[in-house]
Order: structure tokens, then C-alpha cells, then sequence
């Protein structure tokens, strides 16, 4: 008759060889997966998304701002009128050493009281800015080094009573900065983005209501 070995009372069982290997293997694993978010993390931290070389504002009878209160290099202020069309567009430049995603910008204006609201677009056709020819904003992937150019398309408000009750004769909106969320792998960050070109929409002396 065979006899089974038993371990002595109070020892450890050996463990498999492929036991440890398994365990090692998801240690590895483990130190991986933190090491990348680690990597991404510390990417995220130094913003390497920045202002890009295009810059411009659309906006009739616009014309330079005498002294702009803001960061931006240049200002276009025009006066306010009912349905005015308004219109800016900029670029997002990408100084990470991993490619970029610019998921989502928030529309300017849209959560104040009616003056003027911009909503984000895109060029139809690549990097060439037309102010009429332009598509739904979706996602976009920028490649290290790489520049994205976003447009923001509008106008000012319909509803002159409103303007006239909440807005300040010479008081005005001053747009010089986008709110944008992006990622870089499997992070994501709420960025602010100022603009090289602001917009400025100022109530004029002859009435929120005059058209003019």
C-alpha cells in the first residue's frame, strides 16, 4: 500500500511554480497600468496644450479696441444690434509629446443674459477658414506638435428689451478666452484657452434697441 505524505503540523505548503509566475506577471502588470496613468498624469499637469498661430474675428463694423482690458495681442469691438451676425475662430496647438484629443468646447455667451452666444464648428474642408462653410464640431485629434482650428459661430441677441433691461449703455461682453475639454490617453482636463484675437460686443450710446 501507498502512503501519502502529509506536511509536518504547522508548515506551508510549497507553492506551484506557476503560481509565483502568475503573481509576478500581475505585478508587472500592475506597475504597467500605474506607470502609463503616472505618465499621463504628470502630462496633463504641465497643460501642453497651447494657443496656436491662427487667430480671427468676424463681426460687421468691427474695428480695433482702443485699449483692451485682456491678455489678448488684438480686439475687435463692434456695437450691438438685434441679429448681428458674430463670428471667431482660433487654433489649439498641441506642445505634448503624445497625441491630443480635443473632445469637447463650450459654447460662449449661451449662459448669460441674451447679448451675443457662440457655438463651436468646424472648417468643411481641412485647416481653410470660411465663415459660411462649415460643419458640426466633433472630436478632434491633434498630433503632437500638430494645430486644430476651431471656429465659434453666432450672433447677438434678438431680444432687444432684454439687452436694454440687463446691459449697460457703452457696457458690453468681452470674449477673449474658450473653455475646452481634452484628453491625452486616458486623461481628461477642463482647459481654459485665451485667444490672440478677443471680441468685444459694446451697448452703444444710441440704445440697445437702435440697430445700429
Amino acid at each position: 500500500m501507498t502512503e501519502l505524505a502529509l506536511p509536518a503540523a504547522g508548515s506551508t505548503p510549497a507553492s506551484h511554480p506557476w503560481r509565483r509566475a502568475r503573481r509576478a506577471l500581475l505585478v508587472l502588470a500592475l506597475l504597467g497600468v500605474l506607470a502609463l496613468v503616472g505618465g499621463q498624469v504628470a502630462i496633463v499637469s504641465i497643460h501642453p496644450a497651447a494657443q496656436g498661430s491662427f487667430s480671427a474675428v468676424n463681426v460687421v463694423g468691427g474695428a480695433m479696441c482702443g485699449d483692451p482690458m485682456m491678455d489678448s495681442a488684438s480686439c475687435v469691438v463692434s456695437d450691438y444690434a438685434p441679429g448681428k451676425s458674430a463670428a471667431l475662430a482660433f487654433s489649439i496647438r498641441n506642445d505634448g509629446p503624445i497625441g491630443m484629443t480635443v473632445e469637447a468646447v463650450q459654447p460662449i455667451g449661451a449662459d448669460l443674459v441674451p447679448l451675443v452666444a457662440l457655438y463651436p464648428a468646424l472648417p468643411a474642408s481641412g485647416q481653410l477658414v470660411s465663415w459660411t462653410d462649415t460643419r458640426p464640431f466633433e472630436p478632434i485629434e491633434v498630433s503632437p506638435g500638430g494645430e486644430a482650428i476651431i471656429l465659434m459661430i453666432g450672433s447677438m441677441s434678438t431680444d432687444c428689451e432684454t439687452v436694454g433691461v440687463n446691459w449697460m449703455v457703452d457696457g458690453g461682453l468681452i470674449i477673449d478666452h474658450a473653455l475646452l475639454t481634452v484628453r491625452w490617453g486616458l486623461i481628461g482636463s477642463e482647459i481654459t484657452l485665451p485667444f490672440v484675437s478677443a471680441m468685444e460686443v459694446r451697448i452703444p450710446q444710441a440704445g440697445a434697441c437702435s440697430g445700429t
